[in-house]
């Protein structure tokens, strides 16, 4: 079996028992509620609200119990954590995450106008696999709750970067992330989020399973009103407004534009305009 098809099994396994996880060991005031034969011995813990916590510790220590499984039934390699990253990086006090090479090209700007230069550090890879010579095979990033496109942005960065890979253009590369809950909306704005990078991209719904390719379909917007029609409510990318009460639909404020959604679902949204 090819490195990238036992990824694909730990993964797939990894999404299975986290569901389950979630499902059947959360925190509570009784204490754990048990599965008969638990898959993973990690259970999701409470926050001082009661609210149960979910990030991407859990995901990456079930995905790690998974890939020593994988290891026990023969696969011949190793693991490291919070691997260093083999470029320098700058991700503060910039537009857009930037790597060695272009720290260099932005610096050398800076010099005609007289601007403070920019540093670059080392950053870290959450996990890398490596064969038996100790070589990377793999870099994987691990992300939680639909983060920020920028928290996003930063991990891609790395995962893209020739220079990680430039000794072994073989190296595979994994954004892998999870969700509580799902709908359209959540599709589109992660979609948006991973836009160039869907060849890596990996992401399991808490509560729906594996929505990779769902969220790798989805257009920038959804093309069904499933918003609710709340006065002032913010999502993470939206802001609606509602209109006046003669009218049924609402405008969803955008980087893309403004869309109208009709309270009759079945009408496609229509676009117009620029959002600025």
């Amino acid at each position: 079996m090819e490195n990238k098809e036992h990824i694909k099994a730990i993964i797939n396994r990894t999404f299975e028992v986290v569901q389950k996880v979630y499902k059947y060991q959360k925190e509570t005031d009784n204490g754990i509620v048990k599965q008969s034969e638990p898959l993973s011995f990690i259970i999701f813990p409470k926050r001082e609200n009661n609210e149960i916590r979910i990030s991407e510790q859990e995901l990456r220590f079930i995905f790690v119990e998974q890939l020593n499984k994988e290891i026990r039934e023969g696969w011949n390699v190793f693991y490291s954590i919070e691997t260093p990253t083999k470029d320098i990086y700058r991700f503060s006090d910039v537009e857009t995450p930037l790597c060695g090479e272009e720290i260099k090209i932005e610096n050398e700007k800076r010099k005609d106008t007289g601007e403070v230069l920019l540093n670059g550090e080392s950053a870290n890879f959450d996990l890398v696999i490596h064969d038996d010579n100790f070589n990377r095979i793999a870099l994987i990033e691990f992300k939680a709750n639909n983060t920020s496109k920028s928290d996003h942005a930063k991990d891609f960065k790395k995962l893209t970067n020739p220079k990680e890979t430039e000794y072994n253009n073989t190296v595979l590369k994994y954004f892998i992330e999870i969700v509580k809950n799902t709908n359209s909306g959540t599709f589109s704005n992660l979609h948006e989020k991973i836009e160039g990078n869907e060849d890596i991209f990996h992401c399991c719904s808490l509560s729906n399973g594996n929505i990779t390719k769902e969220v790798i379909s989805a257009s920038d917007f959804p093309h069904t009103a499933s918003i609710p029609l709340q006065t002032n409510q913010k999502t993470n990318d939206y802001e609606q407004e509602t209109k006046p009460e003669t009218e049924s639909t609402i405008e969803c404020k955008g980087k893309n534009g403004i869309i109208q959604i009709s309270s009759n679902v079945g009408k496609a949204p229509e676009t117009a305009g620029d959002a600025g």
